[in-house]
């Protein structure tokens, strides 16, 4: 879910009305479901993904576990309430809200607001599936239209979470209102495979980390060449001599290669590859040139490593 942090009522002098502010984590570039695939009209059922509704479905009554094992209950599970971020990943907005502005009576128990965040999800699945933000669950023909799009288990999944007494081989809930526990049980095969994929796309992140942090290593060796190249000293206008002229030559060695028609050549690859060698400090030899090809040295990576 979109996390909460603090609601809190501005000074008067800042606000004309009296108002109720509540602040929560800021997702840049996120869609709500309805923006997401409800924005285009007249468009056919079965436009959205099955595999995609599925994960949906996941993702949503694992966040409502969350919630509903602290006692309490969404209350704001829509289209325009759920947000859709970076690889589809949902969040749940506005949470608190129907908490602070219409607080628990006596005419609607725990359970009944718990069961009512079930059903929602049960319409939202419904909604997307009809490509549809207007479909109603409760008229005839729905499951029909699914039927030639979708398969049965996810028609009569929804069914079941909008219907919980009245499908068949779907056991009767233990309680007097399907709980979110006994959906995860129907859930369990869908899960496994979300969370295979969320270990494929956790692989994909390291594998992209772990070239950027090559890519900081190598600018920090080019770094600190670039701070011994050229740098004159006051002390001694002839430190080139010494041995800090060996990375001089070893930066022309670099970026100054050229063919045997004395063209540039350009190769990224070769400056990779050579700064990883000097970063391991790597015992083979590499033959350094002054530019007049006057001097001529043979060292190891190690030795300029060290």
């Amino acid at each position: 879910k979109v996390m909460f942090y603090s609601a809190f009522c501005p000074p008067p002098l800042c606000i004309a009305s009296p108002s109720l502010m509540f602040v929560y984590d800021y997702h840049p570039m996120a869609e709500t479901i309805g923006e997401k695939h409800f924005s285009f009209s007249h468009s056919p059922p079965g436009t959205v993904p099955e595999g995609l509704i599925w994960s949906y479905l996941v993702q949503l009554c694992t966040a409502v576990r969350v919630i509903h094992s602290a006692g309490l209950a969404a209350r704001c599970i829509d289209s325009s309430k759920v947000l859709v971020t970076t690889q589809n990943r949902l969040r749940i907005s506005s949470v608190g809200i129907a908490d602070a502005l219409h607080p628990d009576n006596q005419r609607q128990s725990k359970q009944e607001h718990q069961y009512a965040d079930i059903a929602a999800i049960g319409r939202l699945g419904v909604c997307i599936a009809c490509s549809s933000d207007s479909a109603d669950p409760s008229m005839p023909g729905w499951m029909d239209a699914m039927s030639q799009q979708y398969s049965a288990d996810l028609k009569n999944f929804l069914f079941f979470l909008l219907n919980p007494q009245g499908l068949k081989g779907f056991p009767k809930p233990s309680g007097p209102y399907l709980t979110i526990y006994d959906v995860l049980h129907f859930l369990m095969p869908r899960i496994v495979g979300e969370v295979d994929s969320l270990y494929r796309h956790s692989d994909l992140l390291l594998t992209h980390m772990r070239r950027q942090m090559d890519n900081g290593r190598l600018f920090r060796i080019l770094s600190k060449l670039m701070y011994v190249h050229d740098r004159t000293s006051s002390a001694d206008e002839s430190w080139a001599d010494g041995e800090k002229y060996i990375l001089r030559l070893y930066l022309d060695h670099l970026f100054h290669q050229v063919d045997s028609e004395g063209s540039p050549v350009i190769d990224l690859g070769f400056v990779i590859m050579s700064l990883n060698k000097l970063d391991a400090g790597n015992e083979e030899k590499v033959l350094l040139a002054s530019r007049d090809k006057a001097t001529l040295l043979a060292v190891s990576y190690r030795e300029l490593k060290g």
